[in-house]
């Protein structure tokens, strides 16, 4: 999926701004600013649901592994290594860094949770206690 084609083709069939929930991983190999701008400038209030598998964020142990894209169901074969998965890491947390960062600069209601948080627990508890619903 292009995210900001997507988000850009959402805001053009919109009349009136609102509140704009958007559950993605955010690994988006176009980027998302684009996208996400086109919600900002159209004075949309942006709530983004990030949710990431354990194993995004704590990758297993060096090792053979086999890594499957979700979207294209094409498959990888690596051999993990230390330095490698601390690139990862690093590499990872960056990039997280720089989306939070993108979000509190343009107050977009930012929040990454477990794939395995109850969709009843992230709308009544988390999105409640940040009075996006009631």
């Amino acid at each position: 999926t292009d995210l900001n084609k997507a988000l850009e083709g959402f805001v053009a069939q919109r009349r009136q701004a609102g509140l704009a929930v958007l559950i993605s991983d955010m690994l988006a190999p176009g980027g998302y600013e684009r996208g996400l701008g086109h919600l900002l400038s159209r004075n949309f209030r942006v709530l983004l649901l990030q949710p990431l598998a354990s194993a995004d964020l704590d990758p297993p142990p060096e090792g053979a592994v086999r890594l499957v894209d979700a979207e294209t169901g094409r498959g990888l074969e690596l051999e993990l290594s230390g330095p490698a998965i601390e690139l990862y890491q690093q590499r990872l947390q960056a990039y997280l860094g720089r989306l939070e960062a993108f979000c509190l600069a343009n107050k977009i209601d930012y929040l990454r949770l477990p794939i395995t948080t109850p969709l009843e627990t992230v709308i009544f508890e988390l999105l409640g206690a940040r009075e996006v619903v009631r």
